[in-house]
């Protein structure tokens, strides 16, 4: 199991860093660092290092800043066809490196200049820095991953990742300021969501988020071994079943979705599933 508070911190020059997303609703994504010291154990992003040839387990203990990302960008937003871009897809743009580097708010900079609409993915409060600039954008949306209102799960599963009640100030600060917001209620952490769904969706609906998305604990890149040992390290054997057991069905997370469907229409909350 990774140590998270021994992260190692390097950079390194790329070859490109607007890459064409798959995903629905976007064109490209941009992610300044390579790994996330968060250290999320349910992460699939992890598959990244899996590419490299290194490791999954090590997710979490080093991250790489793109060091001539901002040099690339200014290259590639000429090049591209202008489309919305996603920041980030496989790292998080606000993790603790940006507060040296500035990279997620030099490449902002670059893609407000040249008019790209832009989406955020992230779970640091660190996000709100950056008001000032959203507020120059003529499109562009802020999400917060808000997995538990719970931090006892946060230590659980985010080790490194900001308190949930930094995440929900976070996302009242950006309500207010008129910036257009998102929450990916995301992984479905089975036995923990079902406990705290109403109380979480009611909390989004007092903050007033534009749209909420919602994702199932999805078992990739190895990330089941790292979910495994946090669990074993932190919950009794019966229990660490349990989660496995719901973890695995499909049927589990259709019930959730039903559920959560139908007490967001009770709440007026717009809804999108990624399963």
């Amino acid at each position: 199991m990774v140590d998270y508070e021994l992260v190692e911190y390097a950079k390194s020059r790329v070859r490109t860093i607007m890459a064409k997303s798959k995903l629905y609703g976007v064109d490209y994504a941009i992610n300044p660092y390579i790994g996330c010291e968060h250290g999320c154990v349910y992460c699939y992003a992890r598959f990244v290092y899996i590419s490299m040839g290194k490791d999954p387990l090590e997710w979490g203990k080093r991250v790489v800043a793109k060091a001539n990302a901002v040099e690339l960008l200014k290259r590639e937003v000429v090049r591209n066809r202008r489309g919305v871009v996603l920041i980030s897809s496989v790292t998080d743009p606000y993790q603790p490196l940006e507060r040296r580097e500035f990279l997620t708010r030099r490449i902002l900079e670059v893609l407000h200049r040249y008019g790209y609409p832009v989406v955020i993915l992230t779970k640091s409060d660190l996000v709100l820095r950056d008001i000032d600039l959203f507020k120059k954008f003529s499109e562009i949306e802020v999400g917060l991953t808000i997995t538990s209102l719970n931090d006892d799960v946060r230590e659980i599963f985010e080790p490194m990742a900001p308190k949930p009640e930094n995440r929900i100030r976070a996302l009242k600060m950006l309500v207010k300021e008129g910036i257009r917001t998102y929450a990916l209620i995301g992984p479905l952490l089975p036995l923990f969501v079902d406990k705290e769904i109403d109380s979480l969706l009611e909390t989004l609906a007092d903050i007033g988020v534009g749209r909420i998305l919602v994702d199932k604990l999805n078992l990739k890149a190895k990330n089941w071994v790292s979910i495994n040992i946090a669990l074993r390290n932190n919950l009794d054997p019966h229990t660490v079943s349990e989660f496995w057991r719901a973890a695995r069905s499909t049927q589990y997370f259709l019930s959730l979705k039903k559920k959560i469907t139908r007490r967001s229409k009770e709440l007026g909350l717009q809804i999108d599933f990624c399963y």
